[in-house]
């Protein structure tokens, strides 16, 4: 599987993290230019801080989070599920009209070109300055190849 990050914005209804990936089965079908096999998009609770206990008696200490790291894991876990449910085709909010079918194994669950319900408004407002952040900045655009094995 191979996935690349389209877009990173604001969710502005939640004030979350909008990620938007198309995936593909593998790196030829990206390099060949093939339409990719799925596009998803993601709202993500992320926040630059968290709270850590050093142990169990000491008071939780402020601490940088990894939110690349946090965003990566969350869309290679979706990547997981869909697999394992046999997701292909779009299954995004991220425009009107869903652009490509969208099925579960061989049964349309959504045919392109159907109104989406309530498709996700965004914008770079960042409330929770995640977008601010340059390893964030450099999302848009990166790809991630990952060779997952099912049984």
């Amino acid at each position: 599987m191979i996935y690349k990050i389209i877009e990173v914005s604001t969710a502005k209804p939640v004030g979350e993290t909008y990620v938007l990936v198309h995936f593909w089965l593998d790196k030829k079908a990206y390099d060949d230019g093939k339409p990719p096999y799925l596009i998803n998009d993601f709202i993500m609770a992320l926040r630059p801080m968290g709270a850590e206990a050093p142990d169990e008696i000491s008071p939780p200490q402020p601490v940088e989070r990894d939110v690349v790291k946090e965003l990566r894991a969350n869309i290679r876990a979706y990547w997981e599920r869909a697999q394992a449910k046999g997701w292909r085709g779009d299954h995004s909010a991220a425009t009107p009209v869903a652009g490509a079918d969208f099925y579960e194994g061989a049964a349309l669950l959504r045919p392109k070109g159907k109104a989406v319900v309530n498709p996700f408004a965004r914008d770079m407002s960042d409330p929770h300055k995640i977008l601010e952040r340059d390893d964030v900045k450099e999302l848009p655009g990166s790809t991630e190849e990952r060779v997952i094995e099912h049984p």
